[in-house]
């Protein structure tokens, strides 16, 4: 939408775009949040993977990269942008920290994650 719209021709002031920004920023947020209540409600190896996201393995980098540098710190830089305009750096800023952010959560969720197994323990694949 940041792109698709100056490239349409469409003429937004920085005070439109910040507000398109913090409105992306939470819905992640919320995208997130939700991701995480379906997962630790469904299998075992998903419940064991959002454990291991919040308090394992992988805790971490979720925290600081995901929703330190991806969501909290855009969302407070929106939020100020609500109480007065913010420079064209600030909303380079919240777009560079939410990539940070989008790596930060494919790594952390990749790292986190727990397989069941193809075959039962105690099955040999020999007599296949």
């Amino acid at each position: 939408l940041l792109v698709a719209l100056p490239v349409a021709g469409v003429r937004m002031d920085l005070h439109d775009v910040g507000l398109i920004e913090l409105w992306i920023a939470v819905s992640a947020a919320t995208m997130l949040g939700f991701y995480l209540a379906v997962m630790r409600h469904t299998t075992l190896a998903a419940r064991r993977a959002v454990e291991e996201l919040l308090g394992g393995r992988a805790a971490l980098t979720f925290y600081l990269g995901t929703v330190g540098a991806g969501l909290v710190i855009p969302i407070v830089i929106g939020v100020a942008g609500l109480v007065g305009p913010l420079p064209a750096a600030a909303l380079v800023l919240i777009g560079a920290l939410s990539l940070v952010g989008d790596f930060f959560a494919k790594y952390a969720i990749a790292r986190a994650g727990v397989y069941a197994p193809i075959m039962p323990a105690g099955r040999s694949s020999a007599g296949v």
